[in-house]
């Protein structure tokens, strides 16, 4: 009477603890949980990272476009300084251009006339390296192939395809014939506009620079 029902109380024995089963079948589940959790988090940061990349390409593309169409529409239509006829005041070929501006693309660049050539030039770990290379105008050296560059400007990098066509509109309507070179001597004519075609980053860009003093004459 006093030690009450045994029975009773050995019911509680086999459920107060866990099996061994059990355990491994829990540490598996979090082991799990733990591995689904780790890869969502890498590739958030992943497509995170790979945004940013994207959204810092995409803003070097447009500064690259935004300062060669800033200087393609102020190209002037100049004759070299001293009378030298063979020299040309604008230059296109397929992959270089040389032309006069009154923009530089150096930042504290002197005010000025400026010749500008753009250029693909090795260099940086993906490829090629579009450059501006500027030297004074006005100044006779220059002209002669004497004169080196005041600075080469680094526009664009990972370039491995630089092409350039050159857009001439028709004195009787507004069609536009495509000229793979341009040479404007004696009477400085240039373009209505040029067309840049490059491959960056395995990925083809083409951009049309119109030019302000371009229209025929």
């Amino acid at each position: 009477m006093a030690g009450g029902n045994p029975h009773k109380a050995g019911r509680l024995g086999p459920q107060a603890g866990v099996t061994l089963l059990e355990l491994m079948v829990g540490l598996t589940l979090f082991a799990l949980l733990m591995v689904l959790l780790t890869r969502s988090e890498s590739f958030v940061l992943n497509a995170w990272r790979t945004g940013d990349e994207e959204v810092a390409r995409q803003q070097e593309l447009s500064e690259c476009l935004g300062v060669m169409l800033k200087q393609v529409r102020s190209a002037l239509p100049l004759k070299p300084p001293g009378g030298m006829s063979q020299a040309y005041g604008f230059v296109g070929g397929r992959d270089r251009l040389s032309f006069i501006t009154a923009l530089p693309a150096a930042k504290g660049g002197e005010p000025g006339l400026w010749l500008v050539t753009y250029g693909l030039a090795p260099g940086g770990p993906e490829g090629g390296l579009l450059v501006a290379e500027e030297r004074p105008a006005m100044d006779p050296a220059v002209w002669r192939g004497g004169a080196p560059a005041v600075e080469g400007v680094s526009l664009l990098a990972g370039v491995s395809s630089l092409r350039f066509t050159y857009l001439e509109q028709s004195r009787q309507d507004d069609r536009l014939a495509a000229k793979e070179t341009w040479l404007s001597g004696g009477a400085p004519k240039l373009p209505a506009a040029i067309q840049v075609d490059i491959v960056a980053d395995g990925r083809q860009h083409s951009w049309l620079l119109p030019v302000a003093c371009g229209a025929p004459r």
